[in-house]
């Protein structure tokens, strides 16, 4: 081969080096800023869910919950449904309302929510898709998520237009939950949608399971709003199913923990309709913050909610 052809050669093949070696940097370069996009519209769409869940969320009440002092609770076994609805019956009282969750279609009955939670500091988004029925139980799961897992998502059910009542007795039979952070509630708001009175059959601190909060937010006869508090130490509420129970008459409010009562008060006593709420929120003014030994997913779990009224004499 004469010289100058081998010199032309070289230089085509340096020229078809430097073209691939351009075209290898152009995809590099390419797929950079096609990660880097994906992650920015990721971030974009996130910011835009969170401000749109914040704008259309409905009201609920505040609660800022002081300090109190621990009362004292003896404990019994949980009966099962059927011994419970039995006994109640014998005492007085008679079902109107039968939400066993051995029934994998009894969610029909019931709102579940989607909802970003904007108050008390709360760090939840309640979806769907953290609710469940299996196994006779309905979970309500709190997980973390998201790009950097700094979301959390979690779980509420409510019977607002579905189901209220005026007087009478509701036995929920729930398995709570353990961990720095979470607050489980079984609660009651009015129908008619003001934020009080507020009825808290049982609440948490995951951080204390053996302590179970029992609390009423109602307005006085002059208009004031005022917060009335009692806890019961017992056994641990996140180990066990037990029996969360209130009796309300137009008189007073009773709270029981597996039929043996806690805690009766006679002030600013509710006197509209009011619906049940079952949720397990994370974070906030009342817990706190999860902590880096609070472990997701979590889940407070029901077998029923029973709502009975008094027999007529």
């Amino acid at each position: 081969m004469s010289t100058s052809n081998q010199i032309r050669n070289e230089t085509l093949l340096r020229k078809e080096l430097n073209s691939q070696r351009k075209a290898l940097t152009r995809r590099r370069i390419r797929s950079r800023s096609t990660r880097v996009i994906f992650v920015l519209v990721s971030i974009a769409l996130a910011l835009r869910i969170t401000a749109q869940n914040q704008k259309f969320s409905s009201p609920l009440p505040l609660q800022a919950e002081p300090a109190a002092t621990v009362g004292y609770k003896s404990s019994s076994l949980p009966r099962s449904p059927q011994q419970q609805i039995l006994i109640d019956k014998r005492l007085g009282w008679h079902l109107i309302y039968n939400s066993s969750f051995s029934d994998p279609n009894i969610l029909s009955a019931w709102n579940v929510v989607e909802w970003k939670y904007p108050y008390n500091g709360e760090l939840q988004y309640y979806q769907p898709r953290n609710v469940s029925v299996k196994g006779g139980v309905l979970s309500l799961t709190a997980k973390r998520s998201g790009l950097l897992n700094n979301s959390i998502t979690s779980g509420m059910v409510t019977t607002q237009k579905r189901f209220a009542f005026l007087y009478g007795k509701v036995v929920v039979r729930a398995k709570l939950v353990d961990g720095q952070g979470l607050w489980p509630g079984i609660w009651m708001l009015p129908e008619g949608g003001s934020p009080l009175p507020e009825v808290d059959i049982a609440e948490e601190k995951g951080q204390y399971p053996t302590t179970i909060w029992m609390s009423q937010h109602t307005l006085l006869p002059d208009g004031q709003a005022t917060d009335i508090h009692h806890l019961t130490g017992g056994a641990d509420s996140s180990s066990a199913f037990h029996d969360y129970s209130i009796t309300w008459t137009p008189s007073k409010l009773t709270w029981s923990i597996d039929g043996v009562v806690d805690f009766t008060q006679s002030t600013g006593i509710p006197n509209v309709p009011l619906y049940l709420i079952l949720n397990l929120a994370v974070g906030g003014t009342f817990v706190g913050n999860p902590s880096g030994s609070t472990e997701f997913p979590t889940s407070m779990e029901v077998k029923f909610v029973h709502v009975y009224q008094a027999n007529q004499q």
